[in-house]
């Protein structure tokens, strides 16, 4: 209907005054967007943009792609960084072995120089007094000195993992030295300890090999919690 017809109507009677004025209000209101989409589509297809039902369609669904890979992209680094509840149980369980420190015996640490070497004394007694920090600058000394053994090496892992704030890769680099200098000193805690560390940086097929190697090791004392942490994973 026009505006012309809505006035035909009313001088004919047939609409009342008011709703004639409701009427032609929304018929020139509608009139007016009509025109004003009209005259901003010209404006637009001028400047060589046009907005059609397809385009709105299509950048719709490449918005929709771009949002489903950023979830998918989100997911996939969740799942790189926490693989499974597993491994999540795993890496907990671990944190909980590590929680009472290894005691050291002061005879073993000691070695053949129980009775000369100051900073291996001075070591023994910061690690049995869980002042870890301290133990760990006088094993480096002993180290400096060139006069760390296999046991020294070991104990400044353990004191690495120890300390306030702990450095899991610092105690696999002094465990490697360990075993460099003497592959039987303590290998069967070496393993262990160094597996844990591997699960604390969420590297799980090195800890498993580890893991494994403590269930073969007949003269392991920890067999069974390396069963049940394999088991977790």
């Amino acid at each position: 209907m026009k505006l012309e017809d809505l006035n035909d109507m009313n001088q004919k009677g047939t609409l009342s005054d008011s709703l004639w004025e409701n009427l032609a209000s929304a018929m020139i209101r509608k009139q007016g967007d009509l025109e004003k989409t009209k005259s901003w589509a010209e404006q637009l297809e001028k400047n060589g943009i046009r907005r059609t039902p397809e385009r709105a369609k299509t950048v719709l669904f490449r918005n929709w792609l771009i949002a489903a890979s950023v979830v998918l992209v989100v997911a996939a680094a969740f799942w790189a960084l926490y693989p499974s509840d597993n491994g999540t149980s795993a890496r907990k369980m671990a944190a909980n072995y590590l929680e009472q420190p290894f005691r050291i015996n002061n005879n073993i640490a000691r070695g053949s120089e129980q009775d000369s070497d100051f900073f291996r004394g001075r070591a023994l007694e910061a690690f049995n007094n869980r002042q870890f920090e301290n133990a760990v600058e006088y094993l480096q000394q002993i180290e400096q000195n060139k006069r760390a053994t296999a046991a020294d090496f070991f104990h400044l892992g353990l004191a690495f993992i120890y300390q306030t704030t702990p450095n899991y890769q610092a105690a696999l680099n002094a465990f490697s030295e360990a075993k460099k200098k003497d592959t039987a000193v303590y290998k069967d805690e070496i393993n262990w300890f160094s597996a844990l560390c591997y699960l604390m940086l969420n590297q799980r097929e090195t800890a498993r090999e580890l893991l494994q190697n403590v269930i073969d090791s007949p003269s392991s004392r920890n067999q069974e919690q390396a069963r049940q942490l394999l088991n977790n994973l």
